[in-house]
C-alpha cells in the first residue's frame, strides 16, 4: 500500500505531499483544489509504460482538438499535465510514492535530442522503445522526445517530429493499450460496468455484489445484464434486477442502487490493487453513505485493496467519521486528507481525530 505520496510540477501542484495514508483515504477540499488531479497522479504512478491513463484523462477533461491539416487526427495537448500549463524544453513532472518495502518513482520529462542519437543509445543500452508518428524511412533530423520512466526502470517514449508543436502529441496508437490490472476506476459507462459484472459471474465476488445492493434494496436476489456489448442507453441502465421475485430494470430503482453497483464492481475487479473514486457521494443519501463506507472498508480488507475517494460534501466525511468511531476500525485503516489550494502538504486526520472533529462539528473540508 501507498504510505505517502509526493507530487512535483503536476497539474495544479508545484510541490505537494499526502502523508500518513491508510487503507481507505477520503480526499476533501474546495472545488478546483486538486482532488481529482491526485487520483490521476496515483493512477499514473501505478501504470508504468502504459499510456492509457494519460489518454483517458485527456479525453475526460477535453484536452484535445481535431486537426484537419494533420489528416483529421486527434491532437493531445500534453502541456496541461504540467504545473502552470507550461511545457518547455527539459520540462519534467514527478510522482513519488512511499510503499511497503521501498519507493515508487515515476517521472515524465521532455528532452531535446536528435533521433539518430536516441536510436543509437537505445540499441547500445539494450532498451525497448516504442515510437508513435514515425516512419523509419524518414530522415533523422533534429527532434524532441517525450520520455517517461516507470518504477520497473523501463522507459517509454514519444517521438515528436519537427512539424508538430512541442506541447502536442498526435494520437495515432496502433492498438488500444490494455487496462491497468492494478488500478480500478469507478465508471458510469454502462458497457464498462457490464464487462466488470461478466468478470465476476459465478465467483464468490458475485455474492459480495448482492450484499452491497441489499443496503439499498433488501429484496435484491440477482441481477443480470440485458446486453453484453454495445448498450446504447444513457444513465443507469443495462441491467435487470430480480427483486422479491419480480424482474425490474435497474433504472427504475433510482440512482443509488446503480452507484452502489458501480463502486462494488470496481472493487471486486481489482483484488490486491487500488480503487479510485471521484466524488464518491454522487447520488447517495447520507444514510446510505454510512452503509457504503462499511461495505468499502470490509471489502478493502478482505480483498487487500487500498481506496482513494474524493468529496466536497460534509455529510460524506461525517458519515466516514461515524463508521470510524463505532465500527471495529484500527487507527491506520481510515484517513481524511484535507487539501488547501497553495499549501504544499495535506492535513491528515486519523480515525480518532475524525471522530473528535465530527463530535465538535469542526469543518475539515
Amino acid at each position: 500500500m501507498l504510505k505517502s505520496l509526493k507530487i512535483e510540477n503536476f497539474r495544479c501542484f508545484e510541490e505537494f505531499e499526502l502523508p500518513q495514508l491508510g487503507r481507505v483515504n477520503l480526499i476533501v477540499g474546495k472545488n478546483n483544489s486538486g482532488k481529482t488531479s491526485i487520483l490521476e497522479a496515483i493512477n499514473i504512478l501505478n501504470s508504468p509504460n502504459n499510456p492509457k491513463p494519460f489518454i483517458d484523462v485527456i479525453e475526460r477533461r477535453g484536452e484535445y482538438y481535431w486537426s484537419e491539416k494533420d489528416g483529421n487526427r486527434e491532437i493531445f495537448e500534453v502541456s496541461h499535465f504540467f504545473y502552470g500549463h507550461k511545457m518547455e524544453n527539459e520540462s519534467r513532472f514527478q510522482i513519488v510514492g512511499d510503499i511497503d518495502g521501498g519507493k515508487v518513482d515515476f517521472s515524465f520529462s521532455l528532452t531535446n535530442n536528435t533521433l539518430q542519437q536516441f536510436v543509437e543509445n537505445s540499441v547500445r543500452e539494450d532498451k525497448q522503445y516504442k515510437f508513435f508518428n514515425y516512419d523509419a524511412s524518414q530522415s533523422l533530423g533534429k527532434s524532441s522526445v517525450l520520455e517517461w520512466k516507470g518504477f520497473d526502470n523501463s522507459v517509454f517514449s514519444f517521438f515528436l517530429p519537427l512539424n508538430i508543436q512541442i506541447n502536442q502529441i498526435l494520437h495515432v496508437l496502433q492498438q488500444e493499450p490494455k487496462n491497468n490490472p492494478m488500478v480500478s476506476l469507478v465508471s458510469s459507462d454502462v458497457n464498462v460496468v457490464i464487462a466488470q459484472f461478466n468478470q465476476i459471474v459465478l465467483t464468490p465476488e458475485e455474492e459480495i455484489l448482492y450484499e452491497s445492493l441489499r443496503f439499498i434494496e433488501p429484496g435484491v436476489e440477482r441481477i443480470a445484464p440485458v446486453a453484453t456489448q454495445g448498450y446504447r442507453g444513457n444513465g443507469n441502465g443495462g441491467f435487470i434486477v430480480l427483486v422479491n421475485k419480480q424482474r425490474v430494470p435497474i433504472g427504475s430503482m433510482g440512482y443509488g442502487i446503480w452507484r452502489m453497483l458501480e463502486i462494488t464492481l470496481a472493487m471486486v475487479n481489482v483484488p490486491g490493487g487500488i480503487l479510485l473514486i471521484d466524488e464518491i457521494d454522487t447520488g447517495l443519501h447520507f444514510s446510505v453513505m454510512i452503509d457504503l463506507w462499511k461495505l468499502i472498508l470490509a471489502t478493502a480488507k478482505k480483498l487487500d485493496i487500498q481506496v482513494f475517494a474524493t468529496t466536497h460534501n460534509s455529510d460524506c466525511w461525517k458519515s466516514l467519521a461515524e463508521v470510524a468511531e463505532f465500527e471495529n476500525v484500527l487507527n491506520g485503516d481510515i484517513t481524511i486528507q484535507r487539501i488547501e489550494k497553495g499549501k504544499k502538504k495535506s492535513v491528515a486526520f486519523n480515525r480518532k481525530e475524525m471522530a473528535i472533529a465530527a463530535q465538535s462539528d469542526i469543518e475539515v473540508r
